[in-house]
């Protein structure tokens, strides 16, 4: 399972990366011609967040997995914050699932403090 979350973690974080890539170099603008250079340069941090998450997550160490969580919750949030699209539900349900087995992950190894897998 720990493999699985990782996995979702840099799909869903190689995605942002991607678009975001896209959205600073001018090839997206989402209709923000001003704001798409702005909006690009946080979705690029957002997915390097991602990926650094799935890379640390469910080692052992609360705070990271906390984090991991947090990080997981405010994507589920921010997709729902503008217009819903096919991409804001495809991520929602990512998130959602990615969310499901952390939690899962986090119980299944409770006082585990030693920073392995």
């Amino acid at each position: 399972m720990v493999w699985f979350v990782r996995a979702l973690f840099g799909v869903l974080g190689a995605f942002w990366l991607v678009v975001g890539g896209f959205a600073v170099s001018g090839a997206l603008d989402f209709g923000l011609p001003e704001g798409a250079r702005i909006l690009g340069m946080l979705m690029l941090g957002n997915g390097a967040a991602l990926v650094s998450a799935g890379w640390l997550s469910l080692r052992g160490h609360r705070v990271v997995d906390f984090l991991a969580v947090l990080l997981v919750l405010v994507n589920g949030v921010l997709s729902l914050t503008d217009d819903v699209g096919v991409l804001d539900v495809a991520s929602l349900v990512v998130c959602g699932t990615l969310l499901g087995l952390l939690v899962a992950g986090l119980r299944s190894r409770p006082g585990t403090s030693e920073g392995r897998v």
